[in-house]
């Protein structure tokens, strides 16, 4: 008796390691049990067990093992499934009604009690729940409550009460000799109760990913503690991974080490794609480039967070090629096409509108003919009957075998009573798949997945009636709405499926798209309940708190990439459908990070990682900003009125950043700067994440000069790095609490790229040293003064030496529009700006006007003067002489009065400086530009 605790980095070997001793205790003829987290890993560790001692040895998911378990020794309630669930969850919501109705909507008290309800069942058995003070609280405990007496009445239980019940219940002689527990990273409550339970009566085996000390499994430290306290016997585990490209072993060394271990060597490659059809050419692309160069399809797998919604463009992308795939994962009732038809007759029966008529006659699954429905709906057209009995009289005469089905829903309509109902819905059912694939059909994936789909809803279907002895339609359609269907192909061909169902696993070819900020790490997680709600259930006794951070989701994106032997294609949408910038995933960020040589990551520069970008989805041009065009209020900026017009014209004072978007263009400027909209909700954002990464850089600086110190020299570079550590810490606990996975992102992107600047000091601009850090333009000041006009603004850094000074602006990101030779054409403006106010305030000359990367891999573009300025993150074509650098700035003064004199004008044309202006430009609803 007692727990081994098997720990090590990934594909490490911890699970030939448990194998081991599962086979060897089997041999000695124990019996074993090796327990995973889900249906999956279950059958591919049956498979890796083979014919070994199948008498001896049996693989099951953790649940279902703790759910036999009751079966045997629980008091004779039956599990609640899922579709019951949903059935008595509403049921208890209307038992209660007057104790949530005003305090808590009812959309939002449907989407989270289903959940809350399996939250509330993890508690310690026997122990009640309290009554909170907070309404809103008060009414979820009481529908809690209602429905816990729901499931007594009716003799069911929920999976996590059955569970914790069954731990504390469960004799010696109910559990095999050894129980093996592999793959997972985190335990809920009854499983670590289990756990330790069992580690007291018979001999446990449990492997975690952990490194200790290791950001990226991090998430597993809490888990491992607990375990490693209550272990008899600690095994780590160090193999290196087998049968992998060099460079993706060291790209895994790297991650986990949190420091630069890896050299491109061409097994990864970077994409960021404009929009979801680019996102999905790159990715079937890259899979074809995987499999010309000898990769079997079924050794690849293609991955997203939110695979469902791509499944679509996925599927057309990859059929259009010829290469095979097949979905492992879930799928929304609602979105199969069976589900569609299947809905909207039931839709059609209980609200008898028109459009439900149109949606399934028209599914592929009605039994008419495309000519004959439309032959009919022109008849439905000319009577326009009325929603309800006259609707269904004359839905009854649909052509071909579609009014048979539609009698056959009638007659449930009529009478929902009991066996007979379902057997009516499960011969409507047959009839539909029939008349879409045939009455001896063989199917493909989409079949396959219907099949499931159908059986699905009888499924759901009979627990509709043994709730209320019914069919209730009614109740059936609310349940299928929140109903998901795990599908498992088990054809032949890439896999498409999700991170968590193959973070396990190991793939020669791996494609990861969907890698935007918002996505992974997911932009929001738990229950999306107010934290003050969330703060009195846990006091009432459900912890409602979310199950994912960002450790956990850092540990889901290692354990991810790390699944690639040979080839690994990281993709992202760079831009959105509607020509919207958007943000990598911060963990893109930290995958680079991981590389030695910063500079090879540019796309085009021969050596480094392999980077690209994916042609653009959509055309500018149309109302592809999701705006109905009818609906759209246009402003053509004829009439600005005489006291806005008298108001520009006496302006004096300019800020850099509005005269850059004024040439960008003068609209959009006056959208920004003018009209100012904003949002209603305060959050962490890109702009935000900016201003913590300033104040972090600045807030250093201080510090470290009054330690002694001016500029950081490779020498200083470790200490410098520990008191950037606590000054971040210091600057980010005195900002805002982050409410979100993607605000902790943002903090984290914030922190990790002022870091990189102060990495980059310690080898860039020898022979100067920071003088002033958000250095203030004071506009009444002198050199502020441009000849008619006054600038104001904030210089984010001014370096001094004796040839001269530099001026930084930050940038979080690589900058290439920002080099010397673009400032025109993309309208820039600051850096120059303020490089030559600089040079007044402080008797200098310009040696150099720098926007600064704030990542590992990016460039610092502007210009600088060539032989005085040095930094291995320079790029050779920014260089001029001073000559050079004086004819840089006076034209971006020659700008800046070109861009005044039109504000004062009251000139607002839409005149876009380039086509990416409008594409991401957020006046374009009312703006009126046709190429908008």
């Amino acid at each position: 008796m007692g727990l081994t605790l098997v720990t090590g980095d990934r594909n490490a070997g911890k699970t030939g390691e448990v194998y081991r001793r599962a086979r060897e205790a089997a041999a000695a003829g124990a019996s074993v049990a090796v327990l995973v987290p889900s249906l999956p890993e279950r059958d591919r560790a049956a498979s890796e067990f083979g014919a070994d001692f199948p008498a001896r040895i049996a693989v099951e998911t953790l649940d279902a093992f703790l759910s036999q378990l009751w079966e045997q020794w629980g008091d004779g309630r039956r599990i609640v499934g899922e579709a019951e669930r949903l059935i008595y969850v509403d049921s208890a919501l209307e038992s209660v009604r007057g104790a949530w109705e005003g305090h808590v909507p009812a959309t939002a008290l449907r989407r989270a009690l289903p959940s809350l309800v399996q939250r509330a069942a993890e508690r310690q058995p026997g122990k009640s729940l309290q009554r909170p003070t907070q309404p809103a609280a008060a009414a979820i405990v009481a529908a809690v409550e209602a429905y816990e007496r729901l499931l007594r009445e009716w003799g069911l239980i929920e999976p996590a009460a059955a569970h914790g019940l069954a731990a504390a219940a469960v004799p010696r002689q109910g559990l095999p000799d050894v129980i093996c527990v592999n793959r997972f990273e985190t335990f809920t409550p009854p499983q670590s109760a289990f756990l330790e339970m069992a580690s007291r009566k018979t001999d446990v085996i449990v492997a975690l990913t952990h490194v200790p000390g290791s950001s990226v499994t991090s998430a597993v430290d809490e888990p491992a503690r607990r375990l490693a306290a209550l272990a008899e016997t600690t095994v780590h585990v160090e193999a290196a991974p087998v049968d992998t490209a060099r460079e993706l072993v060291m790209l895994q060394a790297g991650l986990a080490a949190g420091k630069p271990a890896a050299v491109a060597e061409g097994a990864v490659a970077l994409i960021g794609a404009e929009g979801t059809s680019a996102e999905a050419e790159a990715a079937a692309q890259a899979i074809q480039e995987m499999v010309d160069s000898g990769i079997e399809a079924d050794r690849i797998a293609l991955v997203a967070r939110r695979i469902g919604q791509r499944m679509v463009a996925l599927a057309q992308t990859l059929e259009a090629r010829g290469v095979p795939w097949r979905y492992e994962g879930t799928w929304r009732f609602r979105d199969s096409g069976f589900g569609r038809s299947a809905m909207a007759l039931a839709r059609l029966a209980t609200r008898g509108r028109r459009e439900d008529l149109v949606a399934f006659l028209q599914s592929g699954y009605a039994g008419a003919s495309p000519e004959e429905t439309d032959e009919f709906l022109r008849l439905v057209r000319r009577h326009r009957p009325s929603h309800g009995d006259e609707l269904w009289r004359l839905a009854l005469r649909a052509p071909g075998d579609a009014g048979r089905v539609l009698s056959s829903v009638a007659a449930v309509r009529r009478d929902a009573q009991g066996q007979d109902a379902l057997a009516v819905l499960r011969r409507v059912a047959d009839e539909m798949l029939a008349y879409r694939y045939g009455s001896a059909p063989v199917l493909g994936q989409e079949g396959r997945l219907d099949a499931r789909c159908r059986q699905k809803m009888l499924e759901a279907a009979e627990a509709v009636i043994e709730s209320s002895g019914r069919l209730d339609l009614e109740a059936l359609v609310r349940v299928l709405d929140r109903t998901s269907v795990t599908v498992e192909d088990h054809g032949s061909g890439v896999v498409v499926s999700s991170p968590e169902r193959i973070r396990s696993r190991r793939f020669d070819g791996l494609v990861v798209i969907g890698l935007q900020s918002d996505e992974l790490p997911r932009a929001a997680s738990g229950l999306g309940l107010p934290r003050s709600l969330v703060d009195a259930l846990e006091a009432a006794g459900i912890d409602a708190k979310p199950r994912t951070d960002l450790e956990a989701e850092r540990l889901l994106f290692y354990q991810t990439v790390t699944a690639a032997r040979k080839r690994l294609v990281l993709v992202w949408q760079d831009r959105d459908d509607a020509g919207r910038e958007r943000e990598r995933s911060l963990f893109v960020d930290e995958l680079i990070d991981a590389y030695r040589e910063p500079s090879g990551l540019q796309a085009g520069e021969g050596g480094g990682l392999h980077g690209s970008r994916a042609g653009a989805s959509t055309q500018a041009g149309e109302d592809d900003a999701g705006t109905p065009r009818l609906a759209r209020r246009v402003w053509d900026g004829a009439d600005l009125g005489s006291d806005l017009r008298e108001a520009l014209s006496q302006r004096e004072v300019f800020a850099a950043s509005e005269l850059e978007s004024y040439l960008q263009c003068p609209r959009l400027w006056f959208y920004r700067h003018v009209v100012k909209a904003e949002g209603l909700d305060v959050e962490i954002d890109v702009r935000h994440k900016g201003r913590i990464a300033h104040a972090i850089l600045q807030r250093f600086y201080q510090k470290w000069q009054e330690l002694g110190a001016k500029r950081v020299r490779a020498a200083d570079l470790p200490r410098a790095l520990q008191v950037h550590a606590e000054v971040a810490e210091s600057v980010v606990a005195d900002g805002a609490v982050a409410e979100s996975l993607d605000e902790r992102a943002q903090i984290e992107r914030a922190v990790r790229g002022s870091r990189a600047v102060i990495v980059h000091d310690a080898e860039s601009f020898p022979g100067f040293e920071p003088a002033a850090h958000e250095a203030v333009l004071a506009a009444h000041e002198p050199w502020s003064d441009f000849g008619g006009w006054r600038l104001s603004g904030r210089v984010d850094r001014i370096d001094v030496g004796e040839q001269g000074l530099i001026v930084s602006d930050y940038k979080s990101s690589t900058a290439p529009k920002l080099s010397w030779q673009r400032f025109e054409r993309s309208g820039v403006l600051q850096a120059p700006l303020y490089a030559a106010a600089a040079s007044r305030m402080l008797g200098l000359p310009v040696a150099g006007m720098i926007y600064r990367a704030m990542s590992w891999n990016g460039k610092d573009r502007g210009a600088y003067l060539e032989g005085v300025v040095s930094s291995p993150w320079l790029t050779r074509s920014d260089a001029l002489d001073a000559a050079g650098i004086e004819s840089v700035i006076a034209e971006a003064v020659e700008r800046a009065d070109a861009a005044v004199a039109g504000i004062r004008s009251g000139l607002i044309p839409c005149e876009p400086l380039d086509k990416d202006t409008c594409r991401s430009c957020p006046a374009r609803p009312w703006c009126g530009r046709a190429e908008a």
